[in-house]
């Protein structure tokens, strides 16, 4: 599946079906890592973030707005209408070349408060 794209309601059930079976697939990696691994106090939590981020990348697709937004941007971030980062794990978003991070509360409260700039 093509990660860059255009949210639209047109597709949007196509999209969210192989990006759940994406998260499916991920979900049977994680069982299988932890069962690998059940001995072991420590291991990689690479595989349960990898989860979380699936989930928060379905939740920005399944908003009813049309937005432009990259789900594999550099160093497991998203990237919205080519300007604002999105780090999905710790639910914060920045503008593009800036430093300053925000926390946001949902990804339908973000895309309609900030990046639409409505009255939330």
């Amino acid at each position: 599946m093509e990660t860059v794209f255009e949210n639209t309601t047109e597709g949007k059930d196509k999209r969210l079906e192989i990006l759940n079976k994406r998260l499916m697939d991920l979900d049977k990696t994680r069982e299988s890592v932890n069962l690998q691994f059940w001995h072991k106090d420590r291991h990689g939590m690479g595989h349960e973030k990898d989860v979380e981020r699936m989930e928060e990348a379905i939740a920005f697709v399944e908003v009813d707005r049309k937005f432009h937004i990259d789900l594999e941007h550099q160093g497991y971030l998203f990237l919205v209408n080519h300007r604002f980062v999105i780090a999905p794990l710790k639910r914060k978003w920045r503008v593009k070349g800036k430093a300053q991070w925000y926390y946001y509360k949902n990804p339908e409260q973000f895309i309609r408060k900030y990046v639409f700039r409505e009255a939330v």
